[in-house]
């Protein structure tokens, strides 16, 4: 168990593309959360093809495959994954 462990990567699908990108990090022990960003789309398909010309892979999470979520024009949680390591719960969606 120290590493990190994913839980129903669910998806769900909607005629609307998504509009935000939110990631959420919430401390495992105490429930509160850490981060919790939302983002435009937009910027964050910038941010994805600029990086995976530095690295086709972050932190277990497959670049390209973030890219064909987003532009399938899926909705909802994509990224549900626990840290034992840091302690971190970290959600990813597309709203």
């Amino acid at each position: 168990s120290g590493s990190p462990r994913t839980k129903n990567q669910a998806t769900t699908t909607s005629n609307n593309s998504g509009r935000w990108f939110r990631v959420r990090v919430t401390d495992t022990d105490s429930g509160k959360t850490r981060a919790n960003v939302r983002l435009p789309l937009s910027m964050v398909k910038s941010g994805i093809k600029m990086g995976m010309h530095f690295t086709p892979q972050v932190e277990g999470l497959e670049l390209d495959k973030l890219t064909e979520f987003i532009e399938s024009g899926e909705i909802g949680q994509i990224v549900d994954v626990y840290d034992d390591d840091d302690g971190e719960h970290v959600e990813v969606y597309i709203e």
